[in-house]
């Protein structure tokens, strides 16, 4: 649209800021796009708009230009991944379709169905259009082989708080995760917290708040989570071959995103050793104050019974393992809730059938100069469905 404007000022000032950010994102899609072809997987864009947004995103990078010419084969097997997982997941290939909400699965409140099949039908002849002004190189992908890694993309930093995204990929078992470090953009759910994001292993439900993977602590009216932003954010290779993704908040955030000053601060680190994965939450207070509640949240979920791809990551009959290895909150896990037949608890891709919760449901008086930690680990049973 930038492209056709009519006003020339506009479109030479606009077209090589709209570039820069593009590219950036172009950039990110061979560590972002899972093997089964999964995009985009956090934030209100997950579901079918994340992967229609990937799909445009790098079709419009082949027709411009912005991607190199010996980088083409390589974003075209992603584009075929891509719209492969699109099509399997969300189109009804007997009606012609797109199928957001039923028993199993959910989508956000603005992504009404009559609105999504109007955005996909739109979509479809935006991509049919840029598929034939594309020139794609002749042959198959050069196979390369995968390499395990993690990297951190910067979206935000300014002196008072950094946000991005952290991509960390198994080249063995294939599964990628998903760590967003941003804002809820006011609207409080799962879907834009710090935790791997990782549909039918680590999930979570869809537009409804729960501190999935990650510590809450109440302080009287103040409930806070180490999400929304950060300080000092670093990735790097670790003992052992191990990816590490650390950051800082200097002030504790509450679930609102306001800053609760002088009371305390948290470092959290989270560690990838293949599939396995450890994380650790440090606190300290700057005087003494009462913690009132503290709850741990995971979600035990599964791929849609008919709409998945083949080969599509689910968790095996192991579950995700989970071990405590140090809890100074001294919480306790609660009798496990099942919620398959509540409707509240859905995800874009699949149907949660349990939540666990860690929780210390009286006070604890905590004091400056303790560090109080929480260290979890997981190894879980991968398999594909």
């Amino acid at each position: 649209a930038l492209q056709l404007h009519a006003n020339s000022d506009v479109r030479d000032r606009k077209l090589p800021t709209l570039r820069t950010y593009a590219e950036k994102y172009i950039k990110t899609m061979p560590d972002l796009v899972r093997a089964d072809g999964l995009g985009w997987a956090f934030g209100r864009a997950a579901g079918a708009y994340g992967q229609m947004h990937c799909i445009s995103l790098i079709l419009q990078g082949l027709r411009d230009g912005w991607i190199a010419d010996d980088q083409k084969i390589k974003y075209y097997d992603i584009l075929r991944r891509l719209f492969m997982f699109f099509y399997q997941t969300y189109l009804d290939q007997d009606h012609g379709f797109l199928d957001l909400r039923d028993d199993e699965r959910t989508a956000y409140d603005a992504h009404t169905t009559r609105m999504a099949n109007f955005d996909a039908a739109r979509y479809l002849c935006q991509w049919s259009r840029l598929a034939k002004t594309i020139q794609m190189p002749v042959g198959g992908p050069k196979v390369e082989p995968l390499r395990t890694s993690g990297r951190y993309v910067i979206f935000d930093k300014t002196n008072r708080k950094e946000q991005g995204l952290f991509l960390y990929r198994d080249a063995e078992s294939g599964i990628q995760m998903q760590i967003p470090l941003v804002s809820s953009g006011g609207h409080l759910s799962s879907d834009a917290l710090p935790f791997p994001h990782c549909p039918g292993v680590f999930d979570w439900p869809n537009n409804v708040y729960a501190p999935i993977m990650l510590p809450e602590l109440t302080f009287g009216k103040d409930v806070t989570i180490p999400a929304f932003y950060g300080k000092n954010c670093v990735t790097g290779l670790g003992l052992k071959n191990a990816f590490y993704f650390r950051y800082e908040q200097p002030d504790l955030i509450t679930t609102q995103e306001e800053f609760v000053k002088n009371l305390g601060s948290v470092k959290v680190q989270w560690t990838f050793t293949g599939t396995k994965i450890s994380c650790e939450f440090a606190y300290t207070v700057k005087q003494q104050v009462t913690l009132d509640k503290f709850r741990y949240t995971l979600a035990i979920a599964a791929p849609h019974s008919k709409y998945h791809v083949v080969g599509a990551l689910a968790l095996g009959q192991e579950g995700h393992r989970c071990t405590v290895a140090k809890d100074d909150f001294q919480a306790v896990w609660q009798e496990t809730e099942v919620v398959s037949a509540d409707p509240t608890y859905r995800t874009n891709y699949g149907k949660i059938h349990f939540l666990q919760h860690l929780v210390r449901d009286h006070p604890l008086i905590m004091r400056p100069g303790n560090v109080y930690r929480l260290a979890v680990n997981f190894d879980p049973d991968i398999a594909h469905v």
